[in-house]
């Protein structure tokens, strides 16, 4: 049996979740990857209790939950119920119709607690720019900054001889 947490279904499934909590507004995949961290962690920011409990390794979550999300997204998209949208902004994903339709399906407890989280995230935070996001979870998560700055760059240190 495979584990259900941390795979691109679950990802995938936060991320509809959320798009169909925002209607018609589309995300670039950053954003998503912030606005998924809110999903799972709410308490964090004083709201609902968080979705999953506390973990040893949340603070660099962020690091490792861009990869997670792209594939959520592409699973989303291959059955229809995500859109990618081109802008001028970027890339953006949003829900469709039956994307929406397949989230408001979901009846467990489980479901309900994540179609509420996405909400408030999406009330609370989804008009917010990536930097503002980025300030919000500072205090909770390792962003990452320096890597993706420096992503690409060759290293020197190998020629300091």
């Amino acid at each position: 049996m495979s584990a259900p947490f941390n795979t691109p279904l679950e990802a995938g499934l936060r991320t509809l979740f959320l798009l169909s909590a925002a209607g018609k507004r589309g995300y670039d995949t950053q954003s998503l990857v912030y606005l998924d961290y809110l999903v799972v962690h709410s308490g964090d920011l004083d709201g609902p209790p968080s979705l999953h409990p506390e973990s040893p390794g949340k603070k660099g979550e962020l690091l490792v939950r861009r990869q997670l999300v792209q594939a959520g997204l592409n699973l989303m998209r291959s059955r229809e119920l995500v859109e990618q949208r081109f802008s001028s902004r970027g890339i953006q994903y949003a829900a469709t119709r039956a994307g929406a339709h397949v989230a408001n399906q979901f009846e467990s407890s489980y479901a309900a607690s994540m179609r509420e989280r996405a909400g408030w995230v999406i009330e609370r935070f989804g008009r917010m720019q990536d930097k503002g996001l980025a300030d919000a979870l500072r205090p909770f998560a390792q962003l990452g900054e320096d890597e993706l700055i420096t992503e690409g760059r060759p290293d020197w240190s190998l020629h300091d001889v």
